[in-house]
């Protein structure tokens, strides 16, 4: 998932040294980095074509970070990475155990002939670490000049090379706390991202599409009930009419007075009835 801001402040710590920073591209677009000075400006360090790995030389404390590059598109210029160079963090944690196999190596003393990559390790565990260099069959001690471990709140700077692995280790008991690999910083598009957004909108548009069928199936019940007793009323309506036109027949008959009065004119109050009764079940109609 891509970070949603830019957060990080870059402050760099240069006696530290400086340390190789891998990036890869697996988006199917390209990226560009970024170096962010300490006044905050993003400075650009190249574009980094899709499937493309390269190194870059950054100071611990630093912040780096990548953007989309997509011109057009809504996704450009998005922040796709943010990095900020340091130590790692040394921590207890419930960890596999795996046994301990001594590689019985002296120290490595000779000149490394690969480019080399420092790591610092700092230690957060609250009790005093060993570090060892794992070649993935058997454990190298590197931390051997701090007798007794390395100590709480103590750091601890490696020259090391790409892809080696570590394991750190309680210098009392020997349980592992930890493994780390120096591994590249893999940028990855937001594909994921944008797709988990447009079916939360597709969720959100379900359900006002259902609402509103739920409330045009209470509006159609409430017309029809209104119909049904509109319909029993002028069934009532003319079941009255026809026996007052059987009374006051024929159409003129005498008041008490002697004058004449209209009959009750039948037909007009029908066709308004069924004007009516027409238009309710156009509205029912159109509701369903």
């Amino acid at each position: 998932m891509c970070p949603g801001a830019a957060v990080l402040e870059s402050k760099p710590i240069f006696p530290l040294g400086p340390k190789n920073l891998w990036f890869r591209n697996v988006a199917r677009w390209a990226v560009e980095v970024l170096v962010v000075s300490p006044e905050g400006d993003e400075e650009t360090r190249g574009v980094l074509a899709p499937d493309v790995r390269r190194p870059h030389a950054a100071v611990h404390g630093e912040v780096w970070r990548v953007r989309a590059v997509r011109p057009g598109h809504v996704g450009d210029r998005r922040l796709m990475l943010e990095h900020r160079v340091g130590a790692v963090p040394v921590r207890e944690c419930n960890c596999p155990q795996p046994p301990f196999v001594d590689c019985k190596k002296p120290p490595f003393m000779l000149k490394r002939w690969t480019i080399p990559d420092p790591v610092a390790f700092r230690n957060e565990a609250g009790a005093p670490v060993d570090l060892y260099w794992h070649n993935g069959t058997c454990e190298e001690l590197i931390s051997w000049p701090d007798v007794g471990g390395v100590q709480p709140g103590a750091q601890k700077l490696i020259q090391s090379t790409h892809g080696h692995s570590f394991r750190i280790r309680s210098a009392a008991d020997g349980h592992m706390l930890m493994q780390h690999t120096l591994d590249d910083l893999v940028v990855y598009g937001c594909d994921e991202e944008e797709a988990r957004v447009a079916a939360r909108e597709l969720g959100e548009l379900a359900t006002s599409t259902a609402e509103a069928q739920r409330e045009r199936d209470s509006l159609a019940e409430d017309l029809s009930s209104q119909l049904a007793r509109l319909i029993l009323a002028l069934k009532h309506q003319g079941s009255a009419n026809a026996t007052a036109a059987a009374v006051f027949s024929p159409r003129y008959a005498v008041a008490a007075r002697g004058a004449a009065a209209p009959a009750p004119d039948t037909a007009l109050q029908a066709g308004a009835a069924r004007s009516l009764l027409g238009a309710g079940f156009t509205g029912l109609l159109k509701l369903r």
